[in-house]
């Protein structure tokens, strides 16, 4: 028994990082695989079928995701049950439709290395295209600046003083 536990864990933490990794194609297979060592009365065995049902989902295969989550809700222990119910809810949700203004367009760049050096762009600066002339600003003639104090700064210093004393007083 102690084997079949230790088979089990192998497949089902083997399945897990297949998952993690985007392998879902091995992660189906490992998590079948340690669901084949379980009795199917268990918990583990229904937390392995859970974790298939999301790697099916994840890999495309929708269909066997919802028949396997209908199974499911039949299963001993009501946490799967449960958990089941949510996952069926959200396979069997309307897909909703993204606009195309949400999406971004990513070129393949598997044909880059077959194309030559001339088909090739090179990004330079502001990606205009156009080189922007830089206009100076013309020089300040120093006696047109009005150098003397405004009314407002004195206003200002006089607001902030006084209530600089009334916080040390009332402090």
């Amino acid at each position: 028994m102690s084997d079949r536990h230790s088979s089990f864990q192998d497949a089902f933490r083997l399945g897990k990082q297949y998952f993690e990794r985007g392998r879902y194609r091995e992660s189906i297979e490992a998590f079948k695989a340690a669901s084949q060592l379980v009795d199917p009365f268990t918990r583990r065995y229904g937390d392995s079928q859970l974790w298939l049902v999301t790697a099916y989902q994840a890999s495309g295969s929708t269909a066997e995701a919802i028949a396997l989550c209908q199974q499911l809700l039949n299963h001993p222990h009501s946490e799967i049950r449960s958990q089941s119910r949510n996952l069926l809810a959200i396979l069997q949700a309307p897909q909703l439709k993204r606009p195309q203004a949400w999406m971004t367009q990513i070129p393949d760049l598997g044909t880059l290395s077959e194309s030559g050096p001339e088909d090739r762009r090179t990004w330079h600066g502001s990606g205009s295209g156009r080189e922007k002339s830089v206009v100076p600003e013309p020089e300040i003639d120093s006696s047109q600046v009005r150098t003397q104090d405004s009314p407002f700064v004195w206003i200002a210093l006089a607001g902030l003083l006084l209530v600089t004393a009334g916080i040390v007083w009332l402090g």
